[in-house]
């Protein structure tokens, strides 16, 4: 950003792969310079780019040898460092690594979802300062959520049933009870699911709101300055955008496409 609304020319950085599906910017290897993980579906592996001041010139590849779909990192041992969680869709796994706090990560704990894990979500369902995680399982048409442990692991996952195809899952308070609730876009049913949290780590059955065709993925934020949290879901099909109002009790208005 040049700090008046415009931005300078884009830098173009090669990741060595054509099907690069899924990244995350951070600082993974405390230098408190931006890095890159790129996700590339087709070559089965990651790419890590270490960030300069002028982007990243070099990246460097790690096979994990699954096909991952989805990657997100938080810390998730209490130690002060980056780890990372990917997902892959040709073993159904949802793999954790732990970082070393240099750039690099350990080889993954492994744990099972249902099938073609699409999306995942992290947050605190049950107030004990662990990262949890929520996984949108796309073929099996239902959520898993795992409550994490102190020491990066996590328990066994309870499943919720959504729409047809979820494909993404965000988190949230959409009651404003101070507790986390789940929103997951149901790409074949063309709608989203909101499960509200109880806060213990599991979640009411869903309510099931219409989108438009084939939703892709949520956006969370009070869009209309009313203090509640609204729903914009992207709609993949149409090239369109569904607005969902919030009410105060966790409910959503009727929806108006763009």
């Amino acid at each position: 950003g040049l700090g008046d609304g415009s931005f300078s020319n884009a830098m173009m950085n090669t990741t060595g792969s054509t099907s690069s599906i899924s990244f995350v910017l951070c600082d993974y290897n405390k230098d408190n310079r931006l890095d890159a993980i790129v996700v590339s579906n087709d070559t089965g592996s990651i790419e890590l780019l270490k960030g300069y001041f002028a982007g990243f010139p070099s990246y460097v590849k790690y096979d994990v040898g699954y096909n991952p779909t989805t990657v997100a990192v938080n810390d998730l041992n209490h130690d002060g460092i980056l780890d990372m969680i990917l997902l892959s869709n040709t073993n159904d796994m949802m793999m954790v690594s732990f970082g070393y706090g240099n750039g690099t990560f350990q080889s993954p704990n492994l744990y099972a979802t249902n099938e073609n894990p699409y999306s995942l979500a992290m947050g605190d369902f049950n107030n004990d300062t662990n990262i949890d995680v929520v996984v949108a399982n796309r073929d099996s048409h239902n959520i898993c959520v795992y409550l994490g442990n102190s020491d990066g692991t996590f328990e066994t996952p309870s499943n919720y049933s959504t729409g047809s195809r979820p494909v993404f899952a965000a988190v949230g308070d959409f009651n404003n009870d101070h507790r986390l609730d789940i929103v997951v876009a149901n790409y074949g049913s063309s709608s989203v699911s909101v499960f509200l949290g109880y806060g213990n780590g599991s979640f009411r059955t869903q309510r099931r709101y219409s989108s438009g065709y084939r939703p892709y993925c949520v956006a969370i934020s009070d869009f209309n300055n009313d203090n509640q949290v609204d729903l914009v879901v992207v709609n993949y099909s149409n090239k369109t955008i569904t607005v969902l109002a919030g009410y105060n009790n966790g409910s959503f208005g009727n929806p108006t496409t763009y």
